[in-house]
């Protein structure tokens, strides 16, 4: 297992959705990283777990480009990203974006 702290290994100041709108956007957290450390994942049949803990606040345009990217960019299915992903936060406030990155995810399977 490979447990990642978005806001000390990425940042605590999550952007928007393009490269082009400026740092740390979901763009740049999909090509860069997410997509390197899956690509691992599930080559090697690892969990990876992604903690939200110490963020500054998660745009919903970043989650929607970084997680629902990570479907329509790849030609991993929902079932293959879901058993090797997760994502968490002990800080209730960050809960809900737990559960849109998954919706988001699903969403982006669905037109695929």
């Amino acid at each position: 297992m490979t447990e990642v702290r978005l806001a000390s290994t990425f940042s605590p100041y999550l952007g928007g959705r393009y490269r082009e709108d400026g740092p740390w956007s979901g763009q740049e957290f999909r090509e860069d990283f997410l997509v390197p450390w899956m690509t691992d994942a599930i080559r090697e049949h690892q969990l990876l777990v992604l903690d939200l803990d110490g963020v500054a606040g998660v745009p919903s345009s970043f989650l929607e480009e970084a997680f629902g990217g990570l479907l329509r960019n790849t030609r991993w299915s929902i079932q293959q990203v879901r058993a090797v992903l997760k994502l968490k936060a002990s800080d209730p406030d960050l809960w809900p974006y737990v559960k849109l990155a998954d919706q988001f995810m699903s969403e982006a399977a669905n037109r695929h």
